[in-house]
């Protein structure tokens, strides 16, 4: 009986050890923010020049949005209300941008998506959006899929004002309060 304990305490501790080994290589991973810049495990290299539907329906090209705004950063979320991970991961979503004190500027892109049912979603988050630092769209032409070189939801891109580059990209949903994140997205000075 005493060899059993011993046997299962054993295996447990080395489990537990593993585990806290693989998560310290994931928060190094991400702790090295600007060194990974050029792996960010994309094609795309800058931000296309394509369109998106703004709120209100008008066309917007995505220069156009970036050249006026302060920020340094442009992050591009794509999401949809027909994504059960994009939703489930959404509220997380909204409370690391007000947490942020990053450079940043959130464009929060519904993919081919039904306006209405984007309204009524984002109804439960609008208080807790600014609109100084958020901007929603539509992109129901499938310009994401096209330029972004993507078929999946959720996807996200951090853009350079500067140079439209692409500083970093998040392919699935994310835990975006984790340690990790918060303090990579922190740093965007």
């Amino acid at each position: 009986m005493i060899k059993r304990l011993f046997i299962i305490s054993a295996t447990l501790l080395v489990a537990f050890f593993y585990a806290k080994y693989e998560k310290s290589k994931i928060d190094n991973y991400f702790e090295a923010g600007t060194e990974h810049q050029e792996n960010t495990g994309s094609i795309l290299k800058t931000l296309p020049l394509v369109s998106f539907t703004s709120e209100d329906g008008k066309k917007v090209k995505t220069k156009t949005l970036v050249k006026d705004v302060a920020e340094r950063y442009s992050f591009f979320h794509f999401w949809a209300t027909w994504c059960a991970p994009c939703e489930a991961e959404f509220p997380d979503l909204i409370k690391m941008m007000n947490k942020v004190k990053g450079n940043i500027k959130y464009y929060l892109v519904a993919v081919n998506d039904d306006k209405k049912k984007v309204e009524l979603f984002l109804k439960k988050f609008r208080t807790h959006l600014d609109p100084k630092k958020v901007v929603i769209l539509l992109d129901n032409n499938e310009s994401f899929y096209k330029s972004f070189g993507t078929a999946k939801v959720p996807e996200t891109y951090i853009f350079e004002k500067n140079s439209l580059k692409v500083h970093r990209k998040f392919t699935g949903p994310q835990n975006w309060l984790s340690d990790a994140h918060m303090k990579f997205l922190n740093s965007l000075k």
